[in-house]
């Protein structure tokens, strides 16, 4: 009896190891699933910010966006303020005024992100 006694303890053991590990393999996919999220996320903030940098550092592209920022203008989709602006600094004023502030959302978006992550 005393031999039958062992071996339900044994298989006890083995079967609540195997849960453990199973619970611990399942807590490690969650926490790189997480990883890779957060990664994913920062090169999406990154790949924002250098295309907003690289128009500011391009006169020409720096026109086109005001130019689109005009446009939206003359068919009414802005607001007076940035009618206002475009008469006092015109296009490429505009436009850098409106790649950084684009830039600077997709940074504090970011940091808000990760900033989550790391409270979970």
């Amino acid at each position: 009896m005393k031999n039958n006694n062992w071996k339900a303890v044994a298989e006890l053991i083995g079967i609540t190891a195997i849960v453990a590990s199973l619970i611990f393999v399942g807590l490690q996919m969650k926490q790189s699933q997480e990883i890779a999220v957060a990664n994913q996320y920062q090169a999406r903030a990154d790949a924002a910010l250098e295309f907003y940098l690289g128009r500011l550092q391009s006169a020409h592209a720096l026109v086109m966006t005001g130019r689109d920022i005009a446009e939206k203008v003359d068919t009414g989709r802005a607001a007076d303020s940035i009618r206002v602006s475009l008469e006092s600094e015109g296009l490429e004023g505009v436009a850098t005024r409106h790649l950084v502030y684009r830039a600077n959302i997709t940074m504090f978006d970011n940091y808000h992100f990760q900033n989550e992550l790391e409270g979970r």
